[in-house]
């Protein structure tokens, strides 16, 4: 399909499309758009228009998202859209047996028997069962921290370690009838520091995160004035030249990347490795 940014797309049935609710498994297309399958079997109609093309954070997640999450979750950094869509995984393992709620995409030891519906386990028992794995799958980042060190290598931020009372709050708040879905499960700092720049077009805070994120310890930030000329640049590559940047704001913005870097390499690399004690995929919840 060709969708209104003029990007071209394939979907087809088995596919998956991300909605506020949650991910959804398409089972036909029609004239109009997409026919999709809730986790409890209950069909919907997607229209094309309400669809975009699935960017680079999404690979392997889903293969189109709405317009509607993707106006928010682009506004967010990268790793804030990477760590909601973990724990989406995490709830809807908890939930189904199935990082994407779905048998028909299930991956390697799906579902374990815990997680299985079927077996009747509880739902305590359950987040009880998700918060060792967690804890198990942090170990071993520990120990892959420590050879990532050896080799100079800057390992990814993940989950980390999470208590069953967490996961028993995200399991509530995703499946909140009015307020849920994967959008209930952005940290709640990320949703602070975007609040003030709610006014700036989320392609270009988008753009501005992509940027920043590439000062993980190898490369100093030089100024401002650099950082705008470097984003005018990245928005012409991305087809984007023409966006209207609104020079106050938007300055606003990066000095607000600034503080929560730092300005030195040291500071970004002590931020970049904040993250070493969080999760690795466990095979049961993501296939690498």
């Amino acid at each position: 399909m060709r969708l209104e940014t003029g990007l071209v797309t394939t979907l087809a049935p088995g596919q998956l499309v991300l909605l506020q609710q949650g991910p959804r498994l398409i089972t036909e297309l029609t004239a109009r758009g997409v026919r999709v399958a809730t986790m409890d079997g209950v069909v919907e109609d997607v229209p094309w228009v309400e669809l975009e093309v699935a960017r680079n954070v999404y690979d392997g997640r889903v293969d189109a998202v709405a317009k509607s999450l993707e106006a928010t979750f682009q506004g967010l950094s990268a790793s804030a859209q990477e760590l909601a869509l973990d724990r989406q995984e995490v709830v809807l393992t908890i939930l189904t047996g199935f990082r994407t709620g779905y048998a028909a995409t299930a991956g390697p030891r799906e579902p374990l028997a815990v997680f299985d519906p079927a077996n009747g386990v509880s739902l305590s028992r359950r987040c009880h069962e998700m918060a060792r794995i967690l804890e198990d799958e942090a170990s071993v980042d520990r120990r892959r921290q420590r050879a990532a060190r050896g080799a100079k290598r800057t390992p990814t931020d993940r989950l980390g370690a999470v208590s069953a009372r967490t996961l028993m709050s995200w399991v509530s708040d995703y499946q909140d009838p009015v307020n849920g879905g994967v959008l209930s499960l952005i940290d709640g700092r990320s949703r602070r520091a975007h609040r003030d720049f709610g006014t700036l077009d989320p392609e270009l805070t988008r753009a501005i995160d992509q940027l920043m994120e590439q000062f993980d310890g190898t490369n100093s930030i030089k100024s401002v004035d650099e950082l705008m000329r470097r984003l005018r640049i990245s928005l012409t590559v991305q087809g984007l030249g023409d966006m209207r940047i609104p020079e106050q704001t938007a300055r606003q913005y990066i000095s607000h990347q600034f503080q929560k870097r730092g300005r030195t390499t040291r500071s970004h690399t002590t931020r970049k490795l904040r993250g070493v004690m969080a999760m690795t995929s466990y095979p049961a919840i993501r296939e690498q």
